[in-house]
């Protein structure tokens, strides 16, 4: 039977429409970005270059790019999908001008953006200078070994530098003069600012609500009473999730007639409400600091968003959106690039044949980048002890939260509902407990 989705608010922002898809929703285009507009605006900020040429470059879940070539220079001005109207766009401008004032990763420096849609484009738009090199999954079966090593050494150091500046709220990070209410601010009240240059100086940092991802590619409709934040801890901060997660189980319940959802949508509602029980377990008094402390953290360090120069050398970090301040123990993970299956062995390409086109089988590179993730991991830990203890330390301690997070992620996409309860028995009946990791692994 078909499900019964609600019509869409009539308040969808312009360019925005949500692709149902069993109990999931995407973030959809409804609109093109035109390029002779996103010319005139780039035109307006970079002081009406004489030649300038717009192309569209790449397209993200949430986001088109387009490369701008004015001048001799190279710029990329991202188009949002109005996901969360204002916030999105502020947080990360705010975000990277942080990591430019108190690190020394390489990010790109924002020229200008809007982050109303009261604008000729009539979306959210962020131009920023073009970072060089090219992502370091593209080259990696290229790259020497000790060129792999030395990526990994810098995001360590990477690592170190954002773990160093410390907040007392979880949430994400903006500007103080986007933020005209200290108790929080509207996306109405940030709109009428319109669009800006930017400059690093002498700017100031507050903590405001979460931008997250994992909202960002769910409809909002389900979920409207929970909080954004900012909390003061991680429990809040999870059990906020977990709300949102019981409502929109509870918004399926109640508008759809389709079998497969309802089963689905009752199982996700249960798990939310032990998983709701057993919180406190995670987060006893003695198993974190009181008060809490947090840190900016890139969740996603993957070999797309890593790039690198022809020498393999560290060029620049990107994709900052989404980016928030999140308790320690969520910070101190292994970056995305070195997860991956443990393999101690060596694979020898002799054992694995070829391809009738004489390629090497796929399933040798598979384990060859396995092998050298397990090796790579090791280094990566080792220079995390020798640079900042502290992070080792943390990231040895705090299991039992992580995997609470890990449930929170996977239950909300309806994946491994069965292991997850399972694991939550176990911790019920305080029987020895596997990662959570471990057990989906």
């Amino acid at each position: 039977m078909a499900s019964r989705n609600p019509a869409p608010p009539v308040d969808l922002p312009y360019g925005l429409e949500w692709q149902f898809a069993g109990m999931s929703t995407n973030p959809c285009w409804t609109v093109e970005p035109r390029v002779e507009v996103i010319e005139t605006i780039v035109r307006q900020h970079l002081g009406q270059p004489s030649i300038c040429r717009v192309v569209f470059f790449s397209q993200g879940a949430l986001n088109k790019l387009y490369r701008v070539q004015c001048d001799g220079r190279e710029y990329i001005m991202r188009v949002s999908l109005p996901v969360d109207p204002a916030y999105k766009t502020l947080s990360e401008v705010a975000t990277l001008a942080f990591v430019r004032a108190y690190t020394n990763v390489p990010v790109a420096r924002v020229i200008a953006f809007d982050s109303s849609t009261d604008n000729s484009l009539g979306l959210e738009w962020i131009l920023m200078e073009r970072m060089v090199g090219s992502p370091l999954a593209d080259g990696w079966r290229q790259m020497s070994w000790a060129a792999k090593v030395g990526v990994v050494q810098h995001i360590a150091v990477a690592a170190a530098q954002l773990f160093r500046p410390r907040f007392a709220h979880l949430g994400n990070l903006y500007r103080a003069y986007d933020r005209p209410h200290e108790d929080g601010f509207t996306a109405a009240a940030v709109a009428k600012a319109g669009a800006k240059d930017c400059t690093d100086a002498r700017t100031k940092f507050v903590i405001g609500r979460i931008v997250s991802i994992e909202e960002c590619l769910r409809r909002p409709l389900a979920c409207p009473t929970t909080s954004h934040g900012p909390f003061t801890s991680s429990q809040a901060w999870l059990t906020a999730r977990l709300d949102r997660l019981r409502q929109a189980s509870q918004h399926t319940l109640e508008t759809s007639d389709d079998e497969d959802e309802l089963d689905d949508a009752r199982i996700i509602n249960r798990t939310a409400e032990r998983m709701l029980e057993l919180l406190p377990q995670a987060f006893a008094p003695d198993n974190l600091r009181d008060p809490e402390e947090f840190v900016l953290t890139h969740l996603d360090l993957s070999g797309h968003n890593i790039l690198v120069g022809p020498g393999g050398h560290l060029t620049a970090v990107v994709d900052w959106e989404c980016v928030s301040v999140l308790p320690l123990w969520r910070s101190c993970e292994l970056p995305a690039f070195l997860q991956g299956q443990e393999r101690r062995i060596k694979p020898t390409q002799a054992k694995y044949g070829a391809n009738l086109d004489g390629k090497v089988k796929s399933l040798f590179w598979e384990h060859q980048m396995e092998y050298e993730q397990t090796l790579l991991r090791s280094i990566f830990l080792h220079e995390m002890e020798r640079i900042e203890p502290a992070w080792a330390k943390v990231y040895r301690a705090y299991r039992l939260p992580m995997d609470f997070d890990l449930a929170i992620e996977l239950a909300a996409d309806g994946l491994y509902l069965q292991v997850i309860q399972g694991w939550l028995e176990s911790l019920t009946h305080g029987r020895p407990v596997k990662g959570l990791r471990e057990l989906i692994d």
